[in-house]
């Protein structure tokens, strides 16, 4: 009977050691994509509460580049939840971002919250949002981390996607 204690007393550490191993050794990719400025992007708009600060829904579709080259397109919906004065920050809007990256051998999946200066529809130039990558399909399937997306001064933006896997 002391042996097992002897043998679980030993083989816990060793246990929790390699799953701290594993966990560290996931592996980590960084895209950096580009909106570009000159690009058209397809914005809709629709007011779902006429009455009030929120419930307005803009969905949006642009194409991203890597390196200087078409890699494929970003889509998604920005859903108005938080009026001015209400919520965290209280002089901008919240909204919250669904986000999909169609990229070569696959799709990654981004959700977060976006906050707005009232009536803005873009990101203030200078201004970066950091959302959640919830997954992926193909080549991406089980992955998260997160993605920043800056809006320039050119009016691009720079989407940083840290993958981890």
């Amino acid at each position: 009977m002391q042996s097992r204690f002897i043998q679980a007393t030993v083989m816990a550490p060793a246990a929790a050691g390699l799953l701290l191993l594993s966990a560290c050794g996931k592996n980590k990719e960084t895209l950096n994509l580009i909106q570009r400025s000159d690009d058209p992007v397809e914005l809709t708009s629709l007011d779902l509460n006429p009455n009030g600060d929120s419930g307005d829904i803009t969905t949006f579709v642009a194409d991203v580049y890597r390196d200087n080259k078409p890699y494929g397109s970003m889509m998604g919906t920005i859903t108005t939840v938080g009026a001015v004065g209400k919520g965290s920050r209280p002089n901008r809007e919240e909204r919250l971002l669904t986000a999909v990256y169609d990229l070569p051998g696959g799709q990654i999946s981004a959700l977060g919250i976006s906050y707005y200066f009232e009536g803005d529809r873009l990101l203030p130039k200078g201004d970066s949002m950091t959302r959640a990558i919830v997954g992926g399909t193909g080549k991406y399937m089980g992955v998260d981390g997160e993605v920043t997306t800056t809006r320039n001064h050119d009016n691009s933006y720079t989407h940083v996607l840290r993958i981890v896997k």
